[in-house]
């Protein structure tokens, strides 16, 4: 059994940003402008007294990351992190998501990547090359100013991140060395997804799953065809072969850059 802490979820919004909507950001459905909360709680920010020694705010719910992480991470020795980053890799240019990437890292926590696909690191690694924590954004500025008062040297930090999303240990390459059971559960994964792709649609909603997942955890096929069954097998592994393949790569080069180093040392 896993749990899951989420700061979205365990902070209060109601102590802290419920009742303003500066930037009028709107629901992304309806089109209207969020409406604003009348609860009527106290709400305290980054400086609302009283504060503490370092002069943040000790009601504030919202300046804790790096304290909640670190003790969570004392009392359970099995605790990570999850990243899921989304589509267009926006996670990355946010300063509290990039603030708990460095802080887990920096406590040797154990930390897993989510992403859509294997292409999708492709498509972005410029971005992400190019990231400077200088330029990341928050909801509200004064996060920010937070944030880069706590780093003394940004470019000893800059580097470090791109260590850690780099580096030989690091987020991509800990993504990439998949072992053998997380692809095959990654297989089965993206048939599910595949399956459910080809239902969406279909009159009335009610066509039952060709791929189903058994009570024992087996996956037994329906109504697909061996063809069809084939067809999304092979895709799956065609992107898993891309992993491996990174994999394989790494080694290669590394081993033709050694017996470079060799051969000019004779």
């Amino acid at each position: 059994k896993h749990t899951y802490w989420v700061c979205a979820f365990s902070v209060s919004q109601h102590a802290g940003i419920c009742a303003g909507n500066p930037g009028n950001i709107k629901d992304s459905v309806t089109g209207q402008v969020y409406p604003l909360c009348d609860c009527g709680k106290p709400k305290y920010f980054n400086s609302s007294p009283p504060l503490s020694s370092n002069g943040q705010s000790s009601y504030c719910e919202m300046n804790k990351f790096d304290d909640m992480m670190g003790l969570l991470a004392a009392t359970d020795k099995d605790f990570a992190q999850v990243v899921a980053v989304d589509a267009a890799y926006g996670l990355f240019t946010r300063a509290w998501c990039v603030a708990e990437l460095a802080e887990a890292h920096q406590m040797g926590m154990v930390q897993r990547l989510k992403v859509v696909s294997a292409g999708s690191i492709t498509r972005n690694e410029g971005m992400l090359r190019s990231l400077q924590v200088e330029n990341m954004q928050a909801s509200r500025p004064e996060d920010v100013a937070d944030i880069l008062a706590k780093i003394s040297d940004k470019a000893a930090f800059n580097e470090a991140l791109q260590n850690l999303i780099f580096g030989g240990n690091g987020l991509i390459a800990n993504w990439r060395d998949l072992d053998g059971e997380q692809q095959v559960a990654r297989m089965g994964q993206c048939l599910r997804w595949s399956d459910a792709r080809a239902r969406h649609g279909t009159a009335g909603g009610m066509r039952q799953s060709s791929w189903a997942e058994s009570k024992s955890g087996k996956f037994q096929a329906g109504d697909l065809t061996g063809n069809a069954v084939m067809g999304r097998l092979c895709r799956c592994l065609s992107s898993l072969f891309w992993t491996s393949a990174g994999k394989q790569t790494r080694r290669m080069a590394n081993a033709r850059g050694l017996r470079r180093s060799s051969a000019s040392v004779r």
